[in-house]
């Protein structure tokens, strides 16, 4: 039954009884049958709820159950709330649990579902216990600052994290010295009582406990105000970190010294907690459910936080090198950090303020990374004293360019600041900034090479075109590859996804890196000739981009081996495909690509391309692609071995040379035949590496298994007989199932394997032994 909602209803402003007319008009509605309204669609639908009904309205959760909700006042008058006199093992198992309600709050739930479930922290000063008050006072406190930080850095959603403080007071009578004096009289006060009982020879353990939460809380307070204030002295930040780990290995020890939370709903959480108190302050939304986290987890994710503090403070020694910084911020996020920590690195540097002197400082960085980087002749030393025209006119140019970078990629280290989902999509619209910024680049270019034709120096070219084109190639491929973090790829699209990045994608880079040390060789030969002894010096290069080069080429290679392997499983038919009549593979390969479509360089590549690769891999033997990816695994741990040792112990690269030679050996088992008969689909472990698996290739239940671990190892065992002789060595067959091959060559290993791969085939045709 439609509502009639013209004009005529609104008519007179005068209110009019209509309630006689809606009675009879629901007298023909069916039970459950509603009014439509036609403004109420189908998204209204699924978003409306029921307003009063426990299911659906989080404010009604409370009258559920039959236990009475008391807030502050009420507790206090029913005598169920101690102000004062609280025993040791109370106050550790309410500061515990304060603490686990902060770091719940800290995942993304609301302030009123955690935090304030301490009754205790509604009203501070109305604790008579000077410890908890203090305590409760530094809470708050820190609170108040978290919030401040998070809200200042401005890189959270509304999954990460809940700023609402539901109209309490954040303890603001309180200032920072106040606060900090308190906490250290309390401490005071706790030594003096620990000392005493010692002579008495009474149990400290309790009395330690409470010092070292009290101290906690001091030195995270003070660690979160250095932080906010941009305090210059890192070492002070460092020390309290420090101290900050020392009392969490400290609370980690004495958390069962306090009394412990209870498990059932119908009771009592814990003294002066009562989780459901604010429960009418939630906005009528489905009820979510808050897990308060275990002491131990608390302690976990505290130490991981102090750990990811210490490791931003190093932003400092970064500012000046803008290549460096942006390296870190990528690296950091890959971690996937809390909401505070990410807040904390975009308030310690600078430019992220986005006012003078910040963006000034970061145009500078800049720019030494463009002369580092590339080394354009009109940003020269000798270019820079130039007072002719000409020069003052492509000065011009180059102060323009920079001023243009500033707006996108201040964005960009934004957008590293939020959480990895929240991330990927604001690359995708960041990639249209950067198509305008190189639009604007190629023209710049263009004119400042006109300009230096005219003068007796080293051509431009399209300097700027190429520094710009190498961070639109790592952020596309940064894009690619967060999918895999995310989990979003199906294994039957790997085959293009690698495909893309072993074609293009990571040619481009190359081509930018490669373009980069040309230019760079030809400054260091200019400037050689121009020495009055006329010796040529030895061009060492840039010891960054060479590291960068051979980790892309090694990246590249992996990728070219995953995607060979994956088409030559596909001629096996190892992989599983989705249903024709339900897929379409280039609805699939547009759709995740779509973001590259407003970049002119590196063009978006179109499905047909591709397919005409996949075609043309499908008319050739598997054993073909096989040892083709063999080939490309063994390159890429070619160059990961020609990567300095300095920079070749990194997790990074270890994980990547991991998965080179392990892939190697599986694609060799693959092209001699292993496991060929087998109908399993292969797996791809991401364990070793976020972004390149390793493959893994399942026998049937009743054939060998092989294996490879590093450092090498070679595994074989059967279902029954794990002592079964298949291995040759010295000429004669062994028993052993390990055999510990870190010596030998890649020669002799292939060699070893594809022997195994065909004892194996032997054994089970083997009519003397026939494998159950």
């Amino acid at each position: 039954m439609e509502l009639e909602t013209g004009d005529r209803m609104f008519a007179n402003e005068a209110e009019i009884d209509i309630t006689r007319e809606f009675l009879s008009a629901v007298t023909v509605l069916e039970l459950g049958e509603l009014l439509h309204d036609p403004s109420f669609g189908l998204f209204e639908a699924m978003s409306a709820i029921e307003m009063m009904d426990p299911k659906m309205d989080a404010g009604m959760i409370c009258n559920k159950g039959k236990r009475v909700i008391l807030n502050f006042e009420q507790s206090v008058q029913a005598g169920e709330l101690k102000l004062e006199g609280l025993t040791d093992p109370e106050l550790i198992g309410i500061m515990d649990t304060t603490i686990c309600c902060l770091v719940t709050w800290l995942e993304g739930h609301s302030l009123a579902q955690t935090v304030f479930t301490n009754l205790y922290l509604h009203s501070p000063t109305s604790v008579g216990d000077k410890c908890l008050r203090s305590f409760c006072v530094a809470t708050l406190k820190i609170v108040d600052m978290i919030e401040e930080c998070v809200s200042k850095a401005s890189v959270f959603e509304e999954e990460d994290f809940q700023p609402a403080v539901y109209g309490y007071n954040l303890a603001t009578q309180y200032n920072d010295s106040k606060t900090n004096s308190m906490l250290r009289e309390v401490e005071d006060e706790l030594t003096k009582k620990i000392k005493t009982c010692s002579k008495n020879c009474l149990d400290t353990n309790a009395l330690n406990a409470l010092l070292l939460r009290i101290k906690f809380m001091r030195v995270f307070y003070s660690l979160l105000c250095h932080i906010w204030k941009r305090d210059s002295n890192s070492q002070e930040t460092l020390r309290l970190a420090q101290s900050c780990h020392d009392c969490l290995t400290g609370m980690e020890k004495t958390y069962d010294l306090g009394i412990q939370r209870a498990t059932d709903e119908k009771e009592r959480f814990l003294l002066g907690f009562e989780l459901l108190v604010n429960q009418r302050l939630l906005p009528p939304t489905f009820p979510r459910s808050t897990q308060i986290r275990s002491v131990q987890e608390t302690i976990n994710f505290l130490n991981g936080l102090i750990s990811r503090i210490k490791q931003v403070l190093k932003i400092a020694t970064l500012s000046t090198n803008f290549h460096a910084v942006l390296d870190f911020f990528f690296t950091f996020s890959e971690t996937r950090p809390c909401v505070l920590s990410r807040s904390i690195l975009q308030l310690l540097y600078s430019p992220m303020r986005f006012k003078r002197p910040g963006v000034e400082d970061m145009l500078e960085s800049m720019k030494e990374s463009v002369r580092t980087y590339i080394s354009p002749s009109v940003m020269s030393s000798q270019w820079k004293g130039s007072s002719s025209g000409l020069a003052k006119e492509v000065n011009e140019c180059v102060e323009m360019f920079f001023d243009r970078c500033a707006a996108p990629f201040a964005s960009l280290l934004m957008a590293c600041g939020h959480n990895r989902a929240r991330q990927r999509d604001k690359l995708a619209h960041l990639l249209e900034d950067f198509a305008c910024l190189q639009l604007e680049t190629e023209r710049i270019d263009a004119f400042i090479h006109t300009l230096t034709l005219k003068m007796e120096i080293r051509q431009h070219g399209n300097c700027f075109g190429n520094w710009l084109l190498y961070h639109i190639s790592k952020i596309m491929i940064r894009y690619i590859l967060t999918g895999f973090e995310l989990e979003l790829y199906s294994v039957h699209e790997f085959s293009y996804i690698y495909w893309y990045l072993y074609e293009f994608l990571y040619g481009w880079l190359l081509s930018s890196l490669s373009r980069a040390e040309t230019l760079l060789a030809e400054e260091s030969n200019s400037k050689n000739k121009n020495k009055a002894n006329n010796k040529k010096g030895k061009f060492k290069g840039n010891k960054a981009l060479n590291r960068e080069f051979f980790v892309a080429q090694a990246e590249q290679n992996i990728a070219g081996g995953i995607f060979k392997a994956i088409m030559g499983l596909l001629i096996d038919k190892r992989l599983p495909l989705p249903h024709s009549e339900f897929d379409n593979e280039a609805v699939r390969y547009r759709h995740r690509f779509t973001a590259f479509n407003s970049i002119r360089t590196p063009s978006p590549v179109h499905y047909l391309q591709y397919k005409s690769i996949a075609d043309l891999s499908f008319m050739q033997p598997a054993v073909n692609l096989y040892v083709a990816s063999a080939r490309n695994f063994h390159q890429a741990k070619q160059f990961l071995e020609l990567i300095p040792q300095s920079a070749a112990h990194e997790k990074d690269v270890q994980d990547l040379l991991k998965i080179a030679k392990t892939n190697f050996v599986v694609v060799k088992l693959l092209a001699s035949g292993h496991t060929k008969e087998s109908g399993q689909p292969p797996e791809f472990d991401f364990s070793a590496h976020m972004h390149f698996p390793i493959i893994k290739i399942k026998n049937s239940s009743s054939a060998p298994l092989l294996c490879i671990r590093f450092p090498l190892k070679l595994i074989v065992s059967t279902p029954h007989f794990d002592d079964h002789p298949i291995l040759p060595r010295n000429n004669r067959w062994v028993g052993a199932s390990h055999l510990d091959c870190n010596n030998w060559s890649w020669g002799r290993l292939a060699t070893v394997l594809s022997e195994t791969a065909a004892s194996f085939q032997r054994v089970q045709k083997n009519k003397q032994f026939k494998l159950p």
